[in-house]
């Protein structure tokens, strides 16, 4: 999901995939609160509930979970940032290089 991101970005504008991203965000939650809270539909799920959800009906059931969902998503998002500029910084001491040879 990553790669596909960052090659979108090379031909997208920042704030087209902001606005995609705040789109999908909303999307998923309001499929998950109607299918919860409105039509009670079954619980459908690819992943094996883990101890600590057994009790739980829902992730909503507990804002911890949010919490802790947010919390991971920006930490993750300063690592992108710090990994995107090693990445930048180790391609531009590439072409110099290249360029540097290329003249001698």
């Amino acid at each position: 999901t990553v790669f596909v991101v960052e090659e979108a970005a090379s031909f997208f504008s920042k704030k087209l995939l902001l606005h995609s991203f705040i789109s999908c965000a909303f999307a998923v939650l309001t499929c998950n609160v109607l299918s919860d809270y409105v039509f009670d539909l079954p619980k459908e799920t690819i992943y094996s509930p883990t101890a600590a959800c057994l009790g739980m009906a829902s992730w909503m059931d507990s804002p911890w979970m949010a919490i802790h969902v947010a919390i991971l998503g920006a930490l993750c998002g300063l690592l992108a940032i710090f990994f995107n500029r090693l990445v930048v910084g180790i391609g531009i001491y590439f072409a110099q290089e290249a360029q540097r040879l290329g003249r001698g």
